[in-house]
């Protein structure tokens, strides 16, 4: 019963074979204690079916470590519901594998606090879906680190809206490749404000095209 999982010893729970942590009900996972959860090997996390990983309390998911949030697998990082992923500790966000990132929902990224997204790592940030990219909020975009916007793609700053490209700080805007400001839509150049245009380096300002020069408004 669940009643009888929440009554085991953590040095007994981490001997379970992973079969067997795979055959907890959610109604057994749920009644884990958060000692319990902590305890869990990677093996044995990566080993939970992904309704069990969905049925995690949010305190559940304080509990997990850095360690464990690394074997954290696709399907259940997918399967997580908003509140799980907006829950989970900044630094167990950041030890996501890239795949992982990849798996998340528009939702899912849209959920995270602006502190869970400055945590991302550049790679991680890079990984990101470009349809995630554009499901960021204008104060996660805000958020975003230099370090950040330098690993932004093409693709991924092509995809943002106006609100968004709006948004960004100047230092950050500075810190895009040439290759990306000459991506932005021409729809995206007419959202930039005059600090914004001001603070393009001298590469960035030769790389904007005719069409998106004749994009610009005289007021910017």
């Amino acid at each position: 019963t669940p009643a009888q999982i929440a009554s085991i010893e953590t040095a007994n729970l981490v001997n379970f074979s992973t079969a067997t942590i795979a055959g907890l009900t959610t109604s057994q996972v749920v009644s884990l204690t958060t000692d319990q959860i902590a305890a869990l090997t990677t093996t044995q996390i990566r080993a939970m079916e992904t309704a069990d990983v969905a049925a995690l309390t949010t305190v559940q998911i304080v509990a997990l470590t850095t360690s464990q949030a690394a074997y954290l697998t696709s399907a259940q990082i997918a399967n997580m519901t908003t509140a799980q992923v907006a829950a989970m500790e900044v630094a167990d966000l950041a030890k996501l594998t890239t795949s992982a990132i990849v798996s998340l929902t528009t939702a899912q990224v849209a959920g995270m606090s602006t502190d869970q997204v400055s945590a991302l790592t550049s790679s991680q940030i890079r990984a990101m879906e470009t349809a995630d990219a554009k499901a960021l909020t204008t104060d996660q975009v805000v958020a975003l680190t230099t370090a950040q916007f330098a690993a932004l793609t093409s693709t991924q700053v092509a995809s943002m809206t106006p609100a968004q490209i709006a948004v960004m700080e100047t230092a950050d805007l500075a810190k895009l490749s040439t290759s990306v400001v000459a991506g932005l839509t021409t729809t995206q150049i007419g959202a930039l404000t005059t600090e914004q245009i001001a603070a393009l380096s001298t590469s960035q300002a030769f790389a904007l095209t005719s069409a998106q020069v004749a994009a610009m408004s005289t007021t910017q």
